[in-house]
Parts: C-alpha cells; sequence; structure tokens
C-alpha cells in the first residue's frame, strides 16, 4: 500500500498530516498488534472528567486481570462522529465508533455520557466516571465470566438453557437442585474448575431416598455453591466459591485465585 505515496512532495504530505482527524497515531508495537485494546475516550472532557478516567486506566496496570488482556491504546474521539441508538429492554447505549478498516477485529473499551456499563462481544461501554472495578467487571466477560447476580429476563432467556451449553468459565448451568449419584458424577465432569474437585461428592448432600441436592458445605474452599443468575428464566446456576466476587458484586474487586487461573487457561 506504501507505493501509492511514492512520488508525493514534501509539502503535499505536510498537508495531509495537518488534516484533523479523530483517530490518534499509535506507534508501532509487534505485542500489540496481535492483542490490541482500544481505549476510547472524547475530546470534550472536563479537568475532573479526565482526571477519573486517568486513574482508572492507571489503576487498571495494577489490576490481578491485567496480564490475560491485549495492549491498551488510548483513541480520541469527537461526540459528534458517536452514532448511539438505545436498545433492548434495559435501553442500554449501543454506540458505532468512527473504526478504521485495521480496527474492525481489535476490542474496544468506549467511555462516553451514558449511565450503564455493559459488554457485548468484542465491545464494552463504560460511564466516564467508572472506576477499574467496573472496567474489570466489564472485562472480565471478555475472559468468559458471566455475572453471579440475576440477568435481565431478555438476556437469561437466551443463555439458561441446557440446549445453549451455558457459555461461562464461572459457573454451570442444572436443569434441577436434585440428582443422582450418576448425575452427579456427570456434573462433575463439565466443571470448568473439576480439577480442583478431587471426590464429585463435595458438590452436594447425599439424601434418605438416596438422591443428591446440589450445593456443597462451607467448609469446602472449592465446590458448587449458588448463584441467582438465571432467577429469570429456567434452571439454576453454580460457581465454585461461596463468597461474593467482582462478577457478582463488581465494586468487590475480589478476584478468587481459582478465576485467575481459569483465565489464564482461556488464553
Amino acid at each position: 500500500m506504501w507505493r501509492q505515496f511514492i512520488g508525493f512532495s514534501a509539502l503535499a504530505l505536510l498537508l495531509l498530516s495537518s488534516i484533523p482527524h479523530t483517530q490518534a497515531q499509535v506507534p508501532y508495537d509487534p505485542i500489540c498488534q496481535q492483542s490490541r485494546v482500544w481505549v476510547w475516550q472524547p475530546y470534550e472532557l472536563s479537568q475532573a472528567e479526565q482526571g477519573q478516567l486517568n486513574r482508572t486506566l492507571a489503576a487498571w496496570q495494577r489490576h490481578p486481570l491485567r496480564p490475560f488482556v491485549g495492549c491498551l491504546q488510548t483513541q480520541r474521539y469527537r461526540s459528534a462522529d458517536l452514532s448511539c441508538t438505545r436498545q433492548g429492554e434495559r435501553f442500554r447505549q449501543h454506540c458505532q465508533l468512527p473504526l478504521l478498516p485495521s480496527q474492525i477485529n481489535d476490542h474496544h473499551i468506549l467511555f462516553h455520557r451514558t449511565t450503564t456499563a455493559f459488554s457485548q462481544n468484542r465491545h464494552i461501554s463504560l460511564p466516564l466516571g467508572a472506576d477499574v472495578s467496573l472496567l474489570a467487571h466489564e472485562i472480565g466477560h471478555w475472559l468468559g465470566f458471566v455475572d453471579e447476580y440475576p440477568l435481565s429476563a431478555e438476556i437469561a432467556e437466551r443463555y439458561c438453557r441446557e440446549e445453549q451449553g451455558f457459555p461461562s468459565y464461572n459457573l454451570v448451568w442444572t436443569a434441577e437442585q436434585v440428582m443422582t449419584e450418576a448425575e452427579l458424577n456427570e456434573l462433575h465432569q463439565r466443571l470448568p474448575w473439576r480439577h480442583k474437585i478431587a471426590d464429585f461428592r463435595v458438590l452436594g448432600k447425599l439424601r434418605s431416598d438416596g438422591l443428591w441436592q446440589l450445593g456443597s458445605t462451607p467448609e469446602h474452599s472449592i465446590g458448587l455453591y449458588a448463584t441467582t443468575t438465571c432467577a429469570h428464566a429456567e434452571g439454576f446456576t453454580w460457581r465454585p466459591v461461596s463468597r461474593f466476587t467482582a462478577m457478582q458484586y463488581h465494586d468487590t474487586n475480589v478476584w478468587p485465585a481459582l478465576y485467575l487461573e481459569l483465565a489464564k487457561h482461556i488464553q
């Protein structure tokens, strides 16, 4: 592609470089070229807004999830170039970014004037005032983690189904809360964290009728613990730890060692 510039005078190149453009000039980095994340922020920021955004991005450099995400590269945009529409049950703002063809397959984090945060495919939408714990929660979705609080009915209907194969590393879905021993063993085999459980029987409690009631007891640091993820749909969801995590309450910023281990295997 560079051949087309042969014959341009130095003056012509200077004039081209002076044309206003929304795309930031980013130096070539071979590592970032393989795994690149664009952080979009508007030109029109107050001093307080810019300060908060800078603090969030600085804190991300020390976050335990950082090693699992590609290089963050800042990109500026003009608000007038952003095209947004409200969609879905929660009227989230879905925005079209002014992407270059080379950026289409990259991941993008958009900070803009919105009140809700969400992640969808390769895009994350965040309020300007988002802190690092909210940023990390949304990036957690990129890594394969699902919310441990109730999904909206619209989303739950799509994911809380056995035939869909619940796409998650921190949760597993079951149709019932009671199983036979053979079914419990099968459940153990499909747990993303099965390598941490030596005996599948810690996943439940044996009842007098010979069936197993799902759910581990608190003395097991890793097991099977109920979440409310599918409260608005069919079935039940279970996570490996009993404590609150950042996928349930983002402001706890708690990422259990097991979650980090699972994230490492995702890479």
